[in-house]
């Protein structure tokens, strides 16, 4: 049909054609750009603004493992998982100590969830949920319990994490949060 406008691509369509991968160097500079061009939109990181060097936030250094998702060979989204055995400080409202407490494990058998963000084309395709569903599943196959921290800002991460199964148990105080506008929550998943 001549001059039918093109119908938006579906979510399902597009998640078919999701190819998720192991992250590698070479992916970093792209990464970075996303993240970038993702931030105003989604207010994620927070930190955006304080960061001189903005790989840190992607590529940390507890990272157990780490995936991108590429469409069509194009780099559209990354997450990771890390450790979540860093020192606690003693703060009652630390996040260590509330998932500690929450599932009464010591931390070294905790996973963190972490930099977990897509590109603006396809934000709402369920992206995100496929990568975040992969980490989780590599943190549960690992043997841990899965933990993270989130900021409870504009963007609907809080309510996404919820509708699958995580629970708040507390609101925390990660030393990267100080003087943000928004609280920080620390959420887990309680398995079976």
């Amino acid at each position: 049909m001549t001059g039918a406008t093109p119908t938006p691509e579906r979510a399902s369509d597009l998640r078919a054609r999701v190819h998720l991968r192991p992250r590698t160097d070479a992916d970093l500079p792209e990464l970075v750009t996303i993240l970038a061009e993702q931030q105003p939109y989604t207010g994620y990181p927070e930190t955006w603004a304080d960061e001189p060097d903005p790989l840190p936030l992607i590529k940390r250094p507890t990272e157990l493992a780490t995936w991108v998702a590429n469409v069509d060979d194009r780099l559209v989204g990354h997450i990771s998982i890390t450790t979540a055995d860093t020192p606690a400080h003693d703060d009652f409202h630390a996040p260590e100590v509330l998932w500690t407490d929450a599932l009464n494990l010591p931390l070294d058998q905790l996973g963190l969830v972490s930099a977990l963000f897509v590109a603006n084309s396809v934000r709402g395709k369920g992206v995100g949920g496929l990568l975040f569903d992969t980490a989780v599943a590599a943190i549960q196959a690992r043997g841990l319990a899965p933990v993270l921290e989130v900021v409870d800002g504009p963007s609907r991460a809080v309510e996404l994490y919820r509708h699958r199964g995580w629970e708040v148990v507390g609101e925390c105080r990660p030393p990267w949060a100080v003087g943000l506008e928004h609280r920080v929550l620390a959420m887990v998943l309680r398995t079976p």
